[in-house]
């Protein structure tokens, strides 16, 4: 019975640990990316897509009619570069059945933060990644 109960502890941590975690789409936790998109008057919710289906533009097309979605704006906090928040921006509008996202707005941060703890102190300077993205479908009708 001994050699149970410490199978059984793991088997519970396991468990806590895969349940907490959340789900993940594309990387990210959906639950960051679902709060991460506004959507626009008349939004309609489309199938999910994969996030390989979602192009990145840099800027609005006009070679192509599209209709829009909403605006992705991935939390500063969590875009540590550039190409991890084009990634969130690109798994938050798979999530909301997006052809493409084009870059609205970009802007690079600097915060400063510091702990202390019984180990000495760490801290110093991080930069952060702060973008906007509009996700669009293509509407070939128009």
């Amino acid at each position: 019975m001994s050699k149970s109960v410490p199978k059984l502890y793991l088997a519970l941590l396991v468990i806590l640990a895969v349940g907490c975690a959340g789900q993940k789409y594309c990387g990210f936790k959906q639950k960051e990316l679902e709060q991460s998109f506004v959507p626009m008057a008349g939004f309609t919710q489309r199938p999910s897509v994969s996030c390989d289906h979602v192009v990145f533009l840099d800027k609005e097309p006009t070679d192509r009619k599209f209709i829009d979605l909403g605006i992705i704006a991935p939390r500063d906090v969590k875009a540590k570069s550039w190409a991890n928040a084009v990634q969130a921006a690109r798994a938050a509008a798979a999530l909301k059945g997006a052809d493409a996202i084009f870059l609205v707005s970009e802007q690079d941060k600097e915060a400063w933060g510091f702990a202390f703890s019984n180990y000495g102190g760490h801290g110093g300077s991080k930069n952060y990644v702060t973008l906007r993205c509009k996700a669009i479908v293509w509407d070939d009708n128009k």
